[in-house]
């Protein structure tokens, strides 16, 4: 098959822009509980960390094909606030350590210790990106988003 079928994000129904005068915002907890930061889930103010930390949520489930948090329904909020996941499933040893470590710092619990949007784009790993992904990896994130898939249409 061809890899490039176009990839589509969604789930941006609740989003909202903060004024440029606010960095936080109180909007409650809303969302799907698998990406939610600990600032959410705890109800304090969040701002782009939130964000940060969803989108370390999706580059695990890219890298590995499984969502970092939920080992079961009840326990997905804790593992959340306690920043308890595993980065040692198959799929996740063949990442490189770089890879490893801008996950770890997309999802540190503690959001002023968080690595920041501009520091992520900086990271090794993003820069090294710049050569291009080998058709390898590229070819392990598709398959990684199919095992998701698949599991989700078990539940």
């Amino acid at each position: 098959r061809d890899n490039s079928a176009p990839l589509k994000l969604c789930g941006f129904g609740v989003a909202v822009k903060i004024a440029e005068s606010k960095t936080k915002f109180d909007g409650g907890r809303v969302g799907v509980a698998q990406f939610m930061a600990p600032e959410v889930i705890f109800g304090k103010e969040y701002g782009t960390a939130a964000d940060i930390w969803s989108t370390g949520v999706v580059l695990h489930l890219l890298l590995s094909g499984r969502l970092p948090f939920g080992s079961s329904p009840s326990s997905v909020y804790d593992e959340i606030k306690f920043g308890r996941y595993m980065l040692t499933s198959p799929s996740l040893n063949r990442i490189s350590e770089q890879a490893r470590d801008l996950v770890v710092r997309m999802l540190t619990v503690d959001d002023e210790r968080r690595i920041t949007a501009k520091e992520a784009l900086q990271h090794d790993w993003i820069r090294s990106r710049d050569l291009g992904a080998s058709r390898t990896h590229l070819q392990d994130v598709v398959e990684n988003l199919r095992k998701y898939n698949q599991q989700r249409k078990l539940k």
